[in-house]
């Protein structure tokens, strides 16, 4: 069933009894209610998580879903990470260190706070190749709101170059020290290997699953390698598959995914993330 518009959203009963959303555009794809619906089942809950389209000429009714009665928070993906920010009354650290924010809290007196939950998600299956890392080089596909959290993450865990690929590297604002931009027709650097490559953008997600930010005949660079797909619908994208081909070491989105959603499930509701029943109603439904 295709997710409604913020319009419709907003005129229908699903918004008379408390509820959490995640909003993007396009939208259909999450699997985000999924798992947060078994969640909150689970931990007998009584809200319900719905998916909602909201497409960029969209944004004046978005006070209107964040500051509604019955609101209990919101996940934010694609192309919302940036341009809800000046919708919020406070952020943290971390909304404040990649300009970019993929959750929403309702606080008293209709305050609305920020955080970005997918650090923590991206950091969490790389903690054990903490010492493979530090000091080494990776490069990451996509310079939107996702690739600023996963730059950040990669900061955290003591990596000092850093090189983004962007479409349109000109464009770009001022970088952090220890990063820098490449275009998608000049990413493969000479000198020193590449430890670890993060596709940030929607390349190979479902339905357009035979894209892949990397180039057939650039497969070899990824030999050797941790290559890291923040999609995760399909679980084994057609980069995954290239990362195979080149004998390189996988980390699927599945895994951010789940992450981000454990952390930003205990903000809205300050009760612990059944990992376990997501994790089984994610891969049904993926499976499925």
């Amino acid at each position: 069933m295709k997710p409604p518009s913020l319009s419709k959203f907003l005129k229908s009963p699903s918004v008379e009894q408390p509820f959490a959303v995640v909003i993007g555009y396009p939208i259909g794809h999450s699997l985000s209610p999924c798992i947060h619906n078994a969640a909150l089942k689970h931990q007998g809950i009584d809200v319900t998580y719905y998916a909602v389209e909201v497409s960029p000429d969209a944004r004046e009714q978005l006070p209107a879903l964040l500051h509604h009665p019955n609101f209990r928070g919101a996940n934010v993906t694609i192309p919302w990470k940036q341009d809800v920010l000046n919708l919020l009354d406070d952020y943290s650290q971390t909304v404040l260190h990649t300009n970019a924010c993929n959750t929403i809290i309702p606080h008293q007196h209709g305050q609305l706070r920020g955080e970005n939950t997918d650090i923590a998600g991206f950091i969490a299956p790389l903690n054990a190749y903490t010492e493979f890392l530090k000091g080494r080089r990776a490069v990451i596909f996509g310079s939107g709101g996702a690739s600023s959290a996963v730059v950040y993450g990669l900061k955290l865990l003591g990596m000092t170059d850093i090189v983004v690929v962007s479409r349109s590297p000109e464009t770009q604002g001022k970088l952090e020290k220890g990063v820098r931009l490449a275009g998608y027709d000049d990413w493969m650097i000479e000198g020193t290997p590449t430890v670890l490559f993060v596709n940030t953008t929607p390349l190979g997600m479902y339905p357009d699953t035979g894209q892949s930010p990397v180039d057939d005949r650039y497969i070899s660079m990824l030999s050797g390698s941790i290559c890291y797909d923040i999609v995760y619908r399909p679980v084994r994208t057609r980069f995954l598959v290239q990362a195979e081909l080149a004998g390189a070491q996988c980390i699927y989105g599945t895994e951010m995914f789940l992450g981000q959603a454990s952390k930003a499930f205990e903000l809205f509701f300050q009760t612990e993330f059944p990992m376990t029943v997501a994790s089984r109603a994610l891969y049904t439904s993926l499976e499925s």
